[in-house]
């Protein structure tokens, strides 16, 4: 899209070509679910260090250490998926993603003055996207109040009706006894 401008905020691509060969080739093996994490993100984080300025990387590293902490619980794992999250927020202040991703952290580790600030900036950079429901969701139900999350989640199912969204409003409306 030669026409196009992105986003302000957004950096252009900025990586080797051996690294962003080997982040496809990650992504790949995650995506078919034939992947060992703690490798990967091993690897992800080399692509960080041979090309800091990669965005995807980060996310992708961010991402797959958060996932390595909810089924592991082990600390080590969310300081990882934090300073990812933080090196691609540096890299792109305008970009959703970081922003998304340092929420899911947050969540994630109970830290919830950090998870509303996130989303507050998210609700800046991205205003009326039905995503922020999603995430205003998962910070009421992550703090027990199910009733708002279930009013969340059905903002945004009315919004967008994915799949995602109406699996995960039905499973609010079941523990909320509805």
């Amino acid at each position: 899209y030669s026409g196009r401008r992105l986003r302000p905020g957004i950096p252009e691509l900025d990586a080797s070509d051996r690294d962003y060969a080997e982040l496809l080739r990650i992504k790949d093996r995650i995506g078919r679910g034939s992947a060992d994490l703690e490798p990967e993100l091993e690897r992800l984080e080399e692509i960080a260090r041979s090309s800091p300025r990669f965005l995807e990387g980060h996310l992708l590293a961010a991402s797959v250490a958060l996932s390595l902490f909810e089924s592991s619980r082990e600390i080590v794992h969310l300081e990882r998926a934090r300073r990812a999250a933080r090196i691609a927020a540096e890299l792109a202040p305008g970009d959703p993603r970081p922003l998304e991703s340092r929420f899911r952290i947050a969540v994630e580790g109970r830290q919830t003055g950090e998870a509303e600030e996130a989303l507050g900036a998210l609700s800046r950079i991205i205003p009326g996207d039905p995503q922020l429901h999603v995430l205003s969701g998962l910070l009421a139900d992550s703090r027990g109040d199910l009733e708002q999350a279930v009013e969340d989640l059905s903002l945004a199912v009315r919004s967008a009706p994915s799949w995602r969204n109406l699996y995960f409003l039905a499973n609010l409306e079941d523990r909320a006894g509805r």
